[in-house]
């Protein structure tokens, strides 16, 4: 994820292509952390995200469920 766009509920990602893109949000949108809703908020720039994604009937792409990937299981483990 490149940042959240609070005033105009926007995310704008990076595909796994390295493709910028941009998704609407709305309050409804529901974040999850493992089995936890923790909100859009808890969501920082650099983070791994799993989106479930629709088009709205004006075309945009609107997200309504968010997985963050767990931080600890990016970094290398010993």
């Amino acid at each position: 994820m490149e940042r959240v766009d609070r005033t105009n509920n926007e995310i704008q990602l990076r595909t796994t292509e390295a493709k910028v893109i941009v998704i609407k949000y709305d309050p409804a949108t529901r974040v999850y952390s493992r089995e936890r809703e923790v909100g859009i908020e808890a969501l920082r720039a650099r983070d791994l995200i799993l989106a479930r994604v629709s088009k709205t009937s004006r075309g945009d792409s609107y997200a309504d469920l968010i997985r963050l990937n767990d931080r600890e299981e990016t970094g290398s483990k010993r």
